[in-house]
């Protein structure tokens, strides 16, 4: 299985369509086979799920997503955790666990994650659970 969690420095980027790398992680039961660091910062929405795509991506791990892209992973059977905050490597830890939910914000080794909560005319806020 290959996850992909988009980049901005260590982090997990704030934005999937302003990514400029996305992290290509191939997995294994028995662990991780290999990593690749692939360029974005130049390509529309449509070429960044192609490049997902062609490095037969299956998962994607991101910050806040525009609904093109979103329905473009859809439609390319990409799995996708969004709204995740954090760093790259927390992401992929909790995922390989079985424990990443979209909406989680990763605040650092020892702490519990928290998730956003969206409210109809308040805006959003986090909370614990």
């Amino acid at each position: 299985m290959k996850v992909a969690v988009t980049l901005f420095g260590v982090r997990v980027s704030p934005r999937f369509d302003g990514a400029p790398q996305v992290l290509i992680v191939d997995t294994a039961q028995d662990g991780e086979r290999a990593r690749q660091i692939v360029d974005l910062s130049v390509r529309s929405a449509l070429q960044r799920v192609q490049t997902l795509r062609e490095w037969q991506v299956d998962v994607v791990i991101c910050g806040a997503i525009d609904q093109a892209s979103c329905h473009l992973l859809c439609q390319a059977d990409i799995e996708l955790y969004s709204w995740v905050t954090g760093t790259a490597e927390e992401a992929l830890q909790l995922f390989r666990e079985g424990r990443l939910r979209s909406g989680v914000i990763l605040r650092g080794r020892g702490k519990q994650p928290q998730r956003w909560r969206f409210r109809a005319g308040w805006g959003y806020r986090f909370d614990n659970g």
